[in-house]
């Protein structure tokens, strides 16, 4: 009986490390201001993870993401650790946001998503590190947008 018992358990443990169900990564995402304003600061403590993307999000009812530019600026210290151009002609729409369980629901459009693999966040930023981030608009987005990191972690 208790060698049918172990031989049982071995097998499920077996089968859930070959699925991946121990080591499966999930979306993350955290909202870091309202872009109410032309100009915002925040302090960012940098996630663990990957595939780190900025994402402006809009109502549902506010279709039109368009019509903004402006620029990121993440510090260290006094250190330029790497500055962020962000404009509405560089958009990718996504689903990111558009939690059903959420309050308001979201549509997302990656600000990052052109940025190429040497310019990836996740090449300047390391997990555990805090950053001061500037955001400055010369042309705002919606006043009731907001900007969010997005990653997959484990």
């Amino acid at each position: 009986m208790h060698t049918s018992y172990v031989k049982n358990s071995s097998l499920v443990l077996l089968l859930a490390a070959l699925s991946g169900c121990f080591c499966k990564e999930v979306p993350r995402h955290q909202k870091l201001i309202d872009c109410s304003t032309n100009a915002a600061s925040f302090t960012l403590d940098w996630p663990s993870g990957r595939g780190f993307q900025l994402v402006l999000g809009l109502p549902l009812s506010d279709t039109n993401a368009g019509g903004f530019q402006g620029e990121l600026v993440f510090r260290q210290g006094r250190n330029v650790i790497t500055k962020v151009p962000v404009d509405s002609n560089n958009l990718m729409a996504c689903n990111w946001l558009d939690q059903p369980n959420r309050k308001e629901r979201l549509n997302g459009y990656i600000l990052t998503w052109g940025r190429s693999t040497r310019e990836r966040l996740d090449q300047f930023c390391r997990a555990g590190e805090s950053y001061d981030v500037e955001v400055h608009f010369a042309q705002a987005p919606s006043p009731a947008s907001s900007l969010w990191l997005h990653w997959l972690s484990r």
